[in-house]
């Protein structure tokens, strides 16, 4: 049995398809706007790196990417902290470095990961990165005495 399609057909298929199809582009889209991450490395003055989304790479690096390019990757035993600041959070967390510098930074929670990493998790899901290797401490703002 040869099954012929005719051109309206085709169309009415593609545009039921493109129709179906359109809501979910829409929704990943809207979770890749940029944001502002600040970037603290070591004893370095914090820096901003606009950024859509930011992952931990198994290779010991925290990348942020922009477009699906990398626009930024730190190793991450030089950082002190990369965080979305752009993203609005429940929390605020101080985290005080090896050197007895301070610095706060948004969040809803903090995840310790094996890899030595301290993940922070917003409304959107990870945040940003802390590393233990600078780190004296990190508690959450409103849980301090």
């Amino acid at each position: 049995m040869k099954t012929t399609w005719k051109l309206g057909s085709l169309i009415s298929l593609l545009c039921l398809s493109g129709a179906l199809l359109a809501p979910a582009v829409a929704q990943d889209t809207a979770q890749d706007t940029p944001s502002t991450f600040e970037v603290k490395v070591q004893q370095n003055t914090p820096f901003r790196v606009t950024a859509d989304r930011i992952a931990h790479n198994q290779m010991g690096l925290i990348v942020l990417e922009s477009d699906g390019e990398v626009v930024a990757a730190v190793q991450q035993h030089q950082i002190v902290y990369v965080v979305n600041i752009s993203e609005t959070a429940s929390r605020r967390f101080e985290i005080q470095t090896y050197d007895n510098s301070t610095y706060q930074i948004p969040g809803d929670s903090l995840v310790p990961e094996q890899s030595g990493m301290i993940r922070v998790d917003g409304p959107n899901g990870t945040m940003g990165y802390i590393s233990n290797s600078q780190l004296r401490y990190v508690v959450a703002v409103e849980a301090r005495q």
